[in-house]
């Protein structure tokens, strides 16, 4: 059974679906929806943290956490009362490290925000072990400007992610920069990826 945990400021009204079925998010199809879709959360992680990890950027209406009973996936949809809030956790706290886990975030699919702010995001991979946060953003920057860029490692390899301010800009990076040589690697490059 499907266990979602839908978390208001008192954190205290639980519902379950049906077997084998989601029960379906409130979605407000206004467009005006502040709502974040969180991946990639350690099964250990819970709705009180992610609030309170959350709560850092501006005011949460509501967390609420699927969680697959096989012990797979775990996400979470954030709800904040501001949309300024929301791109603020979105371009900050990406990839920010729960519980030994880096934790993913895009526009909810919910949002009609998510179809174009979803693609300013750059994940790059095949990184030359010398590539830093600097160079990083020194190859892409000619591009337009850039909030974030930071590199990682992880899973035995070295990646990175490039958040632009236009989605225009991430195209152009990406038609460019993908298969280009940078050190002594050809570098991958994926849009809208979390």
């Amino acid at each position: 059974e499907l266990l979602e945990i839908n978390t208001s400021r008192s954190l205290n009204a639980v519902s379950s679906a049906a077997p084998g079925k989601t029960a379906p998010f409130s979605a407000d199809k206004s467009g005006d929806k502040a709502e974040l879709l969180v991946t990639k959360i350690h099964p250990d992680v819970t709705e009180e943290e992610l609030l309170e990890k959350f709560s850092t950027v501006g005011p949460v209406l509501s967390v609420k956490i699927s969680r697959d009973p096989g012990g797979g996936d775990v996400s979470a949809y954030v709800l904040f009362k501001q949309i300024a809030d929301a791109e603020r956790a979105l371009d900050t706290l990406y990839w920010d490290d729960m519980k030994g886990e880096l934790i993913c975030i895009q526009w909810s699919p919910n949002s009609a925000k998510g179809i174009i702010k979803n693609l300013r995001r750059l994940q790059i991979w095949n990184l030359d072990e010398n590539i830093d946060d600097n160079a990083l953003r020194q190859h892409f920057e000619k591009f337009g400007p850039i909030v974030k860029a930071q590199v990682k490692c992880g899973e035995g390899q070295k990646f990175a992610f490039v958040l632009f301010e236009n989605p225009t800009d991430a195209d152009k990076a990406a038609d460019e920069m993908h298969g280009k040589t940078v050190g002594s690697k050809d570098l991958r490059i994926y849009q809208k990826w979390c």
